[in-house]
């Protein structure tokens, strides 16, 4: 059948006349050039091709704004929507902590042991804040046997631990939690900025003491929750003081006060520790 419908075509094609068999060819050239530009069409929505069209579009054009703050760097004082965090990401930051970071032996005490050593490193404040002396050093070896030292790099790491272990696919409720929580570590003589630095320690730990690497998406999938995190413990901390958010009128009197009085802990530690060295020196 096919072969005496193409004999059929190939007799009409011979009888045409000159102008006719032009014409015939001129429109099967066209339908070919539609067909061409209907693919490259197709090729540059999958992105391959087609740069100009791409250019002109205005929803492509979207993808030239620089990505929301809240996904490149540690920021508290950026708010995260919900919205924003999808199940990948959730799954992402459990997978990595739970088959990554709790793989390592004895996983609390090495990982701690580093956190807590990396905030003295990028914030030497911090140093009397955990009740320590303030020429205390990040590297001093010695730090590894000082059982209080220990034991708060352990409650440390834990409370993250705690706060990945609170992650699920409804993050609505979490965030009275967490602005609770926020305004709770005034008593630790806390402020918005320690938690970009105990951010960038808990990626130094990832990087330098767990095997499994993050990878980029893993990265920030870290960053956004954990920005989403800090964002509402720091609203419930600047609810506590308000002369301490950066938008409110920083009241100098109290603001000094606030950060050269000691916490009620800090307080503790260095009677306990000055009691210790007169006992010591009669």
């Amino acid at each position: 059948m096919r072969k005496e419908r193409n004999e059929t075509e190939v007799t009409t094609e011979r009888r045409r006349t000159p102008r006719e068999s032009a014409r015939v060819s001129k429109r099967r050239q066209s339908n070919t050039d539609k067909s061409i530009c209907s693919t490259d069409s197709s090729a540059s929505c999958r992105g391959g091709g087609g740069s100009s069209q791409l250019a002109s579009d205005p929803l492509s054009a979207k993808t030239n704004l620089p990505p929301p703050a809240y996904t490149v760097e540690l920021n508290p004082n950026v708010p995260v929507p919900v919205s924003a965090i999808t199940y990948d990401m959730v799954t992402r930051v459990i997978d990595t902590w739970e088959h990554g970071m709790k793989r390592i032996p004895n996983w609390a005490s090495v990982a701690g042991e580093q956190f807590t050593r990396k905030i003295f490193e990028l914030d030497p404040d911090t140093i009397t804040m955990f009740g320590f002396h303030k020429d205390t050093k990040h590297d001093d070896p010695k730090l590894s046997e000082d059982k209080a030292f220990m034991a708060k790099s352990i409650r440390l790491v834990k409370a993250v631990d705690i706060a990945v272990g609170c992650l699920g696919p409804d993050l609505a409720p979490l965030e009275t939690q967490l602005y609770d929580l926020g305004a709770r570590h005034i008593a630790m003589n806390c402020r918005p900025h320690h938690w970009p630095v105990v951010g960038k320690a808990l990626m130094h730990v990832f990087d330098e003491c767990v095997t499994r690497k993050l990878s980029p998406e893993d990265r920030e999938a870290w960053v956004i929750i954990y920005n989403f995190l800090s964002y509402h413990m720091v609203r419930g901390l600047v609810a506590t003081k308000p002369c301490l958010a950066g938008t409110a009128p920083l009241l100098e009197d109290s603001l000094g006060e606030v950060l050269t009085t000691p916490a009620p802990k800090n307080k503790k530690s260095e009677s306990t520790t000055s009691t210790k060295a007169e006992a010591k020196g009669k």
